[in-house]
């Protein structure tokens, strides 16, 4: 807290003291980032490609800050991972908490001001966009086959092959 008091230069008399109570904000806002209300708000650090979707994606983007008030929150998109040192060096922040992203393949990097110009940068998960179907060779669908019948599955994102209901036991 501080104690002013005021003085009148004519006559030298001096006010009773006025006391006011001030906080110095040294705290880093806080936020979130979710795609279709599902967080997935990672440290710089820990960023890695690791979802796949196959349709638009509503993205949301929170600031909080619990003493003096979040000034801004804005947003970069990036096709690949960044060190933390190109974060912080990004020029083109866009301003917004809402949009929607239907790039291939991409990061949201998101930057929170409050308004003591602390700065708290976070990122999402990596995620990539993948609307291609698999290509199935060797066999038609509805028709019957020998268990020797050779089968292949091809697809850049492959998590698992089902035949006539059971879950193939190959791993992918």
């Amino acid at each position: 807290s501080l104690k002013f008091y005021i003085k009148d230069v004519k006559t030298g008399a001096i006010s009773l003291p006025v006391i006011e109570n001030y906080k110095i904000d040294k705290t880093a806002p806080d936020g979130d980032i979710s795609y279709n209300g599902n967080s997935v708000k990672r440290l710089l650090a820990e960023v890695k490609f690791e979802q796949m979707f196959n349709a638009d994606m509503n993205v949301k983007l929170a600031g909080t800050d619990g003493l003096s008030g979040v000034e801004s929150v804005s947003y970069y998109i990036s096709r690949s991972i960044l060190t933390e040192d190109e974060v912080k060096n990004i020029k083109d922040w866009k301003g917004g908490k809402e949009f929607f992203i239907d790039q291939q393949q991409f990061v949201v990097y998101v930057k929170v001001a409050d308004k003591a110009g602390n700065v708290a940068y976070f990122a999402s998960a990596g995620s990539e966009f993948d609307t291609s179907i698999p290509k199935v060779a060797g066999v038609k669908d509805g028709e019957t086959y020998y268990a020797t019948r050779k089968v292949t599955v091809s697809d850049k994102n492959l998590i698992s092959v089902t035949v006539n209901g059971v879950v193939s036991e190959r791993e992918f």
